[in-house]
């Protein structure tokens, strides 16, 4: 049950670049807090939902994505509608078709906020037993 519950966190999705149209599942508006289907997410909507510290490299990890062709991977937080922040990693690839014009990046996000917590906690602990010795 513990293995399953490591694939619900995954949420996939593609964004067409341009007109930088996102093609996310409702698994996406649960993810952020929201009500399925409760807007339209283009391109400028879902960057929305990412911590304003991680945008430049959110923004620049897929230019660079766009212009090279590598795989995106990115570190990230989201900013949920009740303000909670979850840890995410990002994963995807651009696809183009035959006439290599309208991009789209295929790929997922995964919460792994609990793991960050987890580790967080865990380098806490470490520097207090540290401190005690």
């Amino acid at each position: 049950l513990k293995r399953w519950n490591r694939y619900r966190t995954l949420v996939p999705g593609s964004l067409t670049l341009p007109p930088k149209k996102y093609n996310g599942r409702m698994a996406y508006f649960a993810f952020c807090g929201y009500e399925p289907q409760a807007f339209e997410v283009d391109y400028e909507r879902a960057i929305e939902v990412v911590h304003p510290d991680d945008r430049p490299r959110a923004r620049a990890a897929l230019d660079e994505c766009l212009a090279t062709g590598a795989d995106y991977q990115i570190y990230k937080r989201f900013v949920t509608r009740q303000n909670e922040i979850k840890y995410i990693v990002s994963r995807g690839r651009v696809i183009r078709d035959t006439k290599n014009s309208s991009p789209r990046l295929f790929g997922v996000f995964q919460d792994i906020t609990e793991q960050v917590l987890n580790e967080q906690a865990s380098k806490a602990w470490c520097r207090k037993d540290r401190t005690w010795l």
